[in-house]
């Protein structure tokens, strides 16, 4: 778990250092592709949801595109605003796009998930909450 929340922190630092740099010639969906393919968070928070859910082979498979396509979307967020000075709405604004990706994601997960796996899997997102 705190190897996960390490190498998230990692992930959103370098989207903000990154964001910060002159404009790349790359075109941006091939930029984030990119990042998100060395540092393969989508596998990395996997690995950490597996034993946490009982997650079978078959649920990985399924689970990889559904977290990929939600932690890019969280990287492109992240780089478009991350250089920004924002003001209240705008701070708004972007945690509400935030909070969509993640609600995306977690009926993503749900949908792959048998019913004894939901009630862990709400335990292991409240978990960060509680310490």
């Amino acid at each position: 778990m705190m190897k996960t929340i390490f190498q998230i922190g990692a992930l959103v630092g370098i989207a903000l250092l990154l964001s910060t740099q002159p404009a790349v010639s790359q075109d941006i969906e091939a930029f984030m592709e990119e990042i998100q393919n060395e540092l393969n968070i989508a596998e990395i928070r996997l690995l950490d949801m597996k034993p946490e859910l009982d997650l079978t082979d078959d649920q990985i498979i399924a689970l990889k595109p559904v977290l990929s396509s939600g932690m890019k979307s969280v990287l492109q967020t992240l780089y478009e605003y991350g250089d920004k000075r924002m003001g209240v709405w705008m701070k708004i604004k972007v945690g509400k796009q935030l909070k969509q990706i993640q609600t995306e994601m977690d009926t993503g997960i749900r949908a792959v998930l048998r019913d004894e796996q939901q009630t862990a899997f709400e335990a292991y997102r409240e978990a960060p909450k509680a310490a």
